[in-house]
């Protein structure tokens, strides 16, 4: 056999070397992205750099490395990603993935702008199949721009091509926000008939049923989250405070108590909810106890000693009663007709008839007190909000 010549020995050295750089680059490009996804950013960096000085070709590999490089440059928050990201997409013009982690930084740098044109580029260059996650991406960027109806539009697009449950879910959340709750209701059961198993979507349909007072359909619709996810304590807070308007006081008491072992600790506003439930069942002594709970856990809330003061006059404590309501006018805020009206209230019990008198005058003198309403009636604690 004839000896090759030296010149296409040579050649095929320099292919063997390319491809061993190349394949040098690829491990080391993989290492790199481990120890990025382990939170070591700089470790990653070196690497990255070692990876980019072995790999001149192919294009397409330069590129992925580029845009990995990118990515760790971002999560370091480092405007230097720009730079890896252009190299990408030189090296892949066609790659929705590229413009969509270039989209993030300008996201995150408020420069919403260039953020939705290049996701509405990727939109435009996914596979078939695939834009709709690019629609519900630019979707939030108008959102967190401002601009609701370019958010409504995206998501209108998304659900055209096939964004599934998510679409509609956002889409009902933006109706809700807007008090549109029937047509946020009408995206919740499309989102809950494409995915029977998307608890949130069933919690976010209940607020929506809430705020139209239909309790019924709130209560059906935490019942079905519940279903899905028994571990979510926000899911029995809400079913809970639906039992009370319902007057199912018992049944709202147990949802309050399965919130309470799931957070721990419990935050004091779980505790009033249980009071509430308990003094609607009558059980006034253990309402009280869960009322001072919040209040040691908080005593910074007027609504606290409100409903403390409330549950004092059950128990015809009417003393205690009137230094309950008395610490929630220190405290201050929306309470303060109520509480008046409730002192007033008190002190008519225990024969004070000249304070009772003095403190209903203050409030029919008060134009303010006689706009709400509240010195007319007793407020049986169901209907209270918690700031």
């Amino acid at each position: 056999a004839q000896p090759k010549p030296r010149a296409f020995m040579n050649k095929e050295e320099t292919i063997r070397r390319e491809k061993l750089k190349m394949k040098t680059a690829q491990k080391c490009s993989e290492q790199a992205h481990i120890l990025m996804g382990s939170g070591q950013y700089e470790e990653a960096l070196e690497v990255y750099n070692k990876a980019l000085s072995l790999c001149s070709q192919p294009k397409y590999l330069q590129g992925n490395i580029y845009f990995q490089r990118g990515e760790c440059l971002r999560l370091m928050e480092n405007k230097k990603c720009l730079d890896d990201y252009r190299a990408a997409l030189e090296g892949n013009p066609q790659s929705p993935v590229y413009l969509e982690a270039r989209a993030k930084w300008h996201t995150s740098q408020g420069e919403y702008s260039l953020a939705v044109h290049d996701l509405g580029k990727a939109a435009s260059l996914a596979a078939d199949g695939f834009s709709h996650h690019y629609f519900l991406k630019r979707s939030n960027v108008f959102k967190l721009w401002g601009k609701i109806d370019g958010a409504l539009a995206d998501l209108d697009r998304a659900i055209t091509h096939g964004g599934g449950a998510e679409a509609y879910l956002q889409r009902a959340d933006i109706f809700a926000s807007q008090g549109k709750f029937i047509e946020s209701i009408h995206d919740y059961t499309m989102a809950t008939s494409l995915s029977t198993n998307n608890h949130e979507a069933y919690y976010r349909m209940g607020l929506a049923h809430l705020r139209l007072q239909e309790y019924s359909n709130a209560f059906t619709q935490f019942s079905f989250a519940l279903r899905v996810d028994s571990s979510n304590p926000d899911y029995y807070i809400e079913r809970g405070r639906t039992q009370i308007l319902l007057g199912n006081y018992l049944t709202a008491h147990s949802d309050f108590e399965s919130a309470i072992r799931l957070q721990n600790p419990a935050p004091p506003e779980f505790f009033i909810f249980r009071g509430i439930a308990l003094k609607g069942a009558q059980k006034y002594d253990q309402a009280l106890e869960d009322f001072n709970q919040a209040i040691t856990l908080d005593p910074t809330r007027e609504v606290f000693y409100f409903c403390k003061g409330l549950v004092l006059q059950d128990l015809e404590r009417h003393k205690d009663a009137i230094s309950s309501f008395n610490q929630t006018l220190s405290v201050g805020g929306a309470l303060h007709h109520a509480s008046v009206y409730h002192i007033a209230l008190s002190n008519h019990v225990i024969g004070e008839l000249e304070a009772a008198v003095l403190g209903l005058e203050k409030i029919i003198k008060d134009p303010e007190g006689l706009r709400s309403g509240m010195w007319k009636k007793e407020n049986d604690g169901r209907r209270i909000q918690l700031s």
